[in-house]
């Protein structure tokens, strides 16, 4: 569910221009684009909102280049942003919360989530509801403008199946014949409450760690001063992971550490860390009935998946290259 909120999260902005100088900012432009402007302030304030997330964490924001590198790639994906507003506009799509409340239901349905698992997971994202619907209004208002303009154009020919390996008739009557989600029911899933401090070193690691252990400071202080990783603002709490949905470096460091403990410096993702983990409990959540819904794909029905995917990106690629060329955009700075 992480990956699936951060998706709408993207992009980056000067994290100190934005807090220090959000005033002297306020008023200044960073682009015109078809007469509409992207202010500096804006654009210093998603900088700002990007760095205090999870993925932005891992980013040296006291570096002028690692800042100047996102910040420019912030502002183009602002540019883009606007691009495809003013082209839902002009198409007249118009996405309603109710688009946007079913698309979030369906997210919780898709990652077997509970809607109090839903809010804890915002909350460590440091994302409002607010700013999460405002999020998602414009990634469905992307995909409606898709299905409008792109998808209805996309064919996977036979000889290109053939030429993947798969077998054209299987495919595609596979992809025609997937059946629709089914309702959620409730599951009970084993798991621990995880704690999670990533550092930049091991030297570093280890010194946290001997700081926890000496009640110099607690888990949840040391995760707040010194953690690059994600939930580093309530403390590293990831809150209740199932052992089934822990990757193996992760399993191998929480199941069997007695609760409140500290494990030893572990490795995660290529980064030193430190892990938490309470008592083993089991919790409800919602999960797919496994009498009925969607089969696992054959292996030809994802072929054709990844070739329709592939086209489409391309297709929505060129799309955006014919926004841009017939669009009036003044770069300011």
């Amino acid at each position: 569910m992480t990956s699936v909120i951060r998706r709408v999260v993207f992009a980056a902005l000067l994290f100190m221009a934005a807090t220090a100088f959000a005033g002297e900012y306020l008023d200044k432009v960073a682009a015109v684009v078809n007469g509409e402007i992207i202010t500096l302030y804006d654009l210093n304030e998603r900088v700002d909102k990007y760095f205090k997330t999870n993925e932005g964490a891992l980013y040296n924001k006291n570096d002028p280049a690692v800042v100047a590198d996102l910040r420019d790639k912030m502002l183009h994906s602002m540019i883009d942003d606007l691009l495809l507003t003013q082209e839902a506009a002009r198409l007249k799509i118009n996405v309603t919360d109710t688009d946007i409340e079913k698309e979030l239901q369906n997210m919780m349905r898709k990652n077997n989530m509970t809607q109090k698992q839903f809010d804890e997971e915002m909350a460590r994202e440091g994302l409002t509801r607010k700013e999460l619907m405002a999020l998602m209004r414009k990634d469905i208002t992307k995909q409606q403008i898709l299905s409008f303009m792109v998808q209805r154009k996309i064919l996977v020919t036979d000889e290109e199946l053939k030429n993947a390996g798969a077998n054209p008739v299987e495919a595609k009557n596979g992809q025609a014949g997937q059946a629709q989600a089914a309702p959620a029911q409730t599951v009970e899933v084993e798991g621990v409450r995880v704690g999670l401090i990533i550092l930049p070193k091991p030297e570093t690691a280890k010194e946290v760690r001997k700081k926890i252990l000496s009640k110099e400071m607690s888990f949840a202080e040391a995760a707040r001063r010194y953690s690059v990783g994600p939930a580093k603002n309530v403390g590293g709490d990831l809150g209740f992971i199932a052992f089934k949905d822990m990757s193996p470096d992760l399993l191998a460091a929480a199941k069997g550490l007695a609760p409140g403990s500290v494990s030893d410096v572990v490795t995660l993702d290529g980064k030193p860390a430190l892990v938490s983990a309470g008592e083993v409990t089991k919790e409800a959540v919602s999960g797919p009935s496994s009498l009925s819904g969607p089969r696992p794909l054959s292996a030809s029905e994802g072929t054709y998946e990844n070739l329709y995917k592939a086209k489409a990106e391309k297709q929505f690629q060129d799309y955006m290259a014919k926004l841009r060329s017939r669009a009036i955009i003044e770069m300011k700075m």
